[in-house]
């Protein structure tokens, strides 16, 4: 038996309607032949959509509009019922006994970011039992018809592939990742005019952001009037990567020289001077990066190993600066190192098999019991160094993206700080970021490689303000 649904004289507004779940939507009531009003932010995007319908004889307008106004959903829902409901009904040729009724068929929790379906249904003074049944009638339509085009999809297949919006470029989004909240960093100080490599960024007791030109060995220091100059050069083939303070004032640097296997940690002066070793390369470590706990001690990770062969891991450095203890072994190519800030979370990144691991502790090396996860596996290249602030959440640099993961304390993805370029695959080579302690303003340290962009210094506004290092 089957069931035919028939929604003419009744209206229905579809939000992010240009793409999408929200075009499947605005498709599937005209095909039951309600009056459609479709709505986004862009113009072009919704006259094609609309052609398209009325094309199919579908009876539609368009409407511009951000549907994500409001701080909240009832702030969101009301706005939309304001802006729609006045003119909607003359617009769409609806009997003048109609009003909006009910709005926000489809909660937003249950759609991608700005796609939401809204309906202005009821004839004079309908009573709600109606209305409820034009709800979960339209749910049910709508779910036909994204079952459909699923289908619609799939036997497409055998005509051959081709890239859409989402899928075209050398890092597109991943399917789970692409309903994030997301914000496109600015250009703030181009470091080189060359593709050298930056890491290490985090900011000095001065405010001053300093960070690494791996390619040239040098710790740099950008003041905010972005005044640049030298704090050390590294001799040799040692290249600096990971930056973190001492309680003492002391900057201490992990350096390696990966085409040898071999590294080595250092300290200095907050000017640069009185270089020393701290971990010496006979040691036998690679450290990537470093960050200290509140005892005065301090972690590091070690980059040996690969996908298949894990033999790095995360070390604890005693605040005696020469016991040296086991916390998480075995790891393939241990990258970034990141504590919470009340010192209690271990976080840290396997650059060779794209994990994010969260350790409870129970002590500076102890893991507490059940303390242990892998709470996150990334999609394609590569997660690298790692920042907290001070709600508890941690941004990756995706080295080989273009873009910043953010994380929440459980390591739940909550948005994501893309690079202008990426798309076109340019500044991909993103390695770091400093989130300042004083503010939510993160800079991102990142290189275009042979692109022909430089390295730069990127800019956006996070969720919180940072947690010192």
């Amino acid at each position: 038996m089957s069931v035919t649904y028939d929604f003419k004289g009744q209206a229905a507004l579809a939000s992010g309607a240009s793409s999408g779940m929200g075009l499947v939507v605005a498709r599937a009531f005209a095909k039951v032949r309600a009056a459609v009003a479709l709505a986004c932010r862009s113009e072009a995007d919704l006259h094609r959509a609309v052609d398209e319908i009325t094309a199919a004889g579908g009876r539609t307008i368009n409407v511009v509009c951000d549907s994500a106004l409001g701080a909240t959903r009832n702030c969101r829902r009301h706005a939309l019922t304001a802006q729609f409901g006045l003119g909607l009904r003359d617009r769409l040729g609806i009997g003048r006994g109609w009003r909006v009724r009910r709005v926000l068929i489809m909660r937003r929790d249950a759609l991608p970011r700005h796609q939401t379906l809204e309906v202005a249904a009821g004839r004079g003074g309908a009573p709600m039992g109606r209305i409820k049944t034009i709800v979960a009638v339209a749910c049910v339509v709508a779910g036909a018809c994204l079952a459909t085009e699923a289908s619609a999809q799939q036997r497409a297949v055998s005509a051959g592939l081709a890239y859409d919006a989402q899928t075209q470029g050398p890092v597109p989004i991943p399917p789970s990742e692409r309903a994030l909240q997301a914000v496109v960093a600015s250009p703030w100080f181009k470091a080189s005019e060359e593709g050298h490599v930056l890491e290490g960024a985090i900011f000095d007791h001065n405010g001053d952001l300093l960070f690494c030109d791996v390619t040239a060995h040098r710790v740099l220091r950008l003041t905010p009037d972005k005044r640049l100059s030298t704090v050390v050069a590294l001799e040799g083939a040692l290249a600096p990567g990971g930056l973190a303070f001492a309680r003492d004032g002391r900057l201490f640097i992990a350096a390696l020289d990966i085409p040898n296997d071999r590294g080595a940690i250092f300290a200095a002066n907050p000017d640069g001077s009185g270089l020393r070793a701290i971990i010496p390369p006979a040691a036998g470590f690679m450290p990537n990066d470093l960050v200290f706990d509140a005892r005065g001690g301090f972690y590091f990770t070690d980059f040996k190993g690969t996908a298949t062969e894990p033999k790095g891991g995360v070390y604890y450095v005693a605040p005696d600066l020469s016991t040296i203890k086991p916390v998480m072994p075995h790891l393939a190519m241990a990258n970034g190192v990141a504590l919470s800030a009340d010192g209690k979370t271990l976080w840290a990144t396997e650059f060779g098999r794209n994990l994010l691991h969260r350790v409870e502790l129970a002590g500076a090396a102890t893991i507490a019991p059940i303390g242990s996860a892998i709470a996150y596996q990334f999609v394609g290249p590569a997660p690298d160094s790692m920042r907290t602030d001070a709600d508890g959440n941690v941004y990756v640099a995706m080295y080989g993206q273009g873009r910043v993961m953010v994380l929440n304390r459980n390591g739940i993805p909550i948005g994501q700080v893309l690079l202008p370029g990426r798309e076109r695959g340019h500044n991909l080579l993103t390695t770091s970021m400093a989130i300042d302690p004083a503010s939510n303003d993160v800079y991102v340290v990142d290189s275009d490689g042979d692109g022909g962009q430089g390295a730069t210094v990127f800019h956006a506004k996070v969720f919180s303000k940072g947690v010192p290092r």
